[in-house]
């Protein structure tokens, strides 16, 4: 337990929030991140769109290719989907900042490549965060150009239901329906090791090994799996203890975001649609896990570095008669 707390708990915190935190200091860095950012979502992006091509028999679902004989992302199409849905917002956020209005549409046209890419992998993790981060930005920074344009939006929902159709037949086929089987049963041997121990939950970094240890799961699906969504882990591994910790993160993280946010709704335009668009990503990163399994790695944590940073950014940007605003933030 000690060692699993260390790596990757306490590696993934400091390398994905106490890095960023600290070294991005400036808007020039933070546009230096975000252009970084881009470029490995372009590079993942454009894998994804060779993979419809190349390897599968032909178009069926975006999935990452390997590179020189191994696999840099992993070999499932949802890490390549989850972090399109983080890069994807970050590019939007970069055309915050840049003053070029042919550059913010090059930037624009590279998010929507990568959203197009997301949805193609046909995952149905990808298409709820991607709808929840939709609807996120339509009630924020996006609302008045809602208000004004729902026959454009109609137009656009018709446009785009024969995708939509074809997800649902996708998700029909057998293989995706015994993946459901599979995490349906992951969750029922959760909900037992919850039983079994629902304080301290059975040792974290341990629930692979016990569903290792699960006849009926290696019979019907193979090897052991992870726990599909940090809600079933944490209640398994650390029981309702760990459950209270994680939650009383995530809060903690949520009202930091909450009161930056308050600050800048009086604030310039621009900053609050990079501020948006990064809560954006933060908030598809944590529901996207609720599915998945990379609950301790960059794909979750990166996210909220970032949006950390650039709130610290933006909050020192305040106005000296604003101080006493900043307070709580600081507290």
């Amino acid at each position: 337990v000690i060692k699993y707390s260390l790596r990757p708990v306490l590696f993934a915190y400091l390398a994905s929030v106490v890095l960023p935190v600290n070294f991005l200091e400036s808007t020039k860095r933070l546009k230096i991140a975000f252009i970084l950012l881009m470029a490995t979502g372009v590079a993942v992006a454009l894998d994804g769109f060779l993979s419809l091509f190349v390897g599968g028999g032909g178009l069926y679902r975006a999935h990452p290719l390997p590179w020189f004989g191994f696999y840099p992302i992993g070999d499932n199409h949802n890490v390549l989907a989850e972090w399109l849905l983080f890069t994807a917002p970050v590019t939007l956020a970069l055309s915050t900042l840049l003053a070029s209005e042919r550059m913010k549409r090059y930037a624009y046209y590279v998010a929507a490549f990568m959203i197009a890419i997301t949805l193609l992998t046909f995952a149905r993790s990808a298409w709820i965060v991607f709808i929840i981060e939709v609807v996120f930005l339509g009630a924020t920074i996006w609302h008045p150009w809602v208000l004004r344009s729902a026959k454009q939006i109609l137009i656009g929902l018709i446009g785009f239901s024969p995708l939509a159709v074809y997800m649902a037949f996708f998700s029909s086929q057998e293989g995706v329906q015994s993946s459901t089987d599979a995490r349906a049963m992951l969750a029922g041997i959760a909900w037992e090791l919850f039983r079994e121990s629902p304080l301290l939950g059975v040792g974290a970094g341990t629930f692979v090994d016990h569903v290792s240890k699960t006849w009926i799961f290696t019979y019907e699906f193979g090897a052991a799996l992870d726990s599909h969504g940090y809600l079933q882990k944490l209640a398994a591994e650390t029981g309702l203890l760990g459950l209270l910790a994680f939650a009383g993160v995530v809060a903690i993280l949520a009202w930091h975001l909450y009161l930056t946010w308050k600050i800048l709704r009086d604030r310039q335009l621009w900053e609050q649609r990079l501020f948006a668009y990064l809560c954006a990503g933060v908030l598809g990163a944590f529901i996207y896990q609720i599915f998945n399994t990379t609950y301790w790695t960059p794909k979750l944590w990166l996210p909220v570095g970032i949006a950390l940073a650039a709130s610290q950014i933006l909050v020192r940007r305040t106005q000296p008669s604003s101080q006493q605003a900043l307070s709580p933030l600081e507290t």
